[in-house]
């Protein structure tokens, strides 16, 4: 059994792989874990005048099934009303999308990234 600490530092690196990532492809980083009443944006990011809400799930191994699978329904629930949360306590009109991007590293150096922009498209 994995521990928290562990669990977290994990998942931190997760993110920080996914901020490379998007930066590389010339996305703007506007916050990262930001909280809402109804759970965590892991990241904000815009390009293009559109502000993406970014959900990273990062795996070592496909052990316990690839990062897209933990996309359930209640998952893309939180999601979406997160991402309202966000706009409403930002008081603004702003063009957004839900996005995910999944990472997989089995091995240092071999790193898959599956973007979807959009995952209500």
């Amino acid at each position: 059994m994995m521990d928290l600490k562990n669990k977290r530092k994990i998942g931190t690196h997760g993110e920080e792989l996914a901020e490379a990532w998007l930066t590389q492809r010339g996305y703007e980083i506007v916050e990262k874990n930001h909280y809402t009443p109804r759970g965590e944006i892991d990241i904000v990011a815009y390009l293009d005048g559109i502000y993406y809400f970014v959900e990273v799930k990062y795996r070592r191994s496909l052990k316990y099934g690839s990062p897209k699978e933990a996309l359930t329904a209640s998952k893309l629930k939180a999601m979406r009303y997160s991402a309202m949360s966000y706009v409403a306590e930002k008081q603004a009109y702003i063009q957004y999308k839900i996005s995910f991007l999944g990472i997989t590293s089995a091995v240092q150096d071999d790193i898959n990234y599956e973007w979807l922009e959009n995952v209500f498209e």
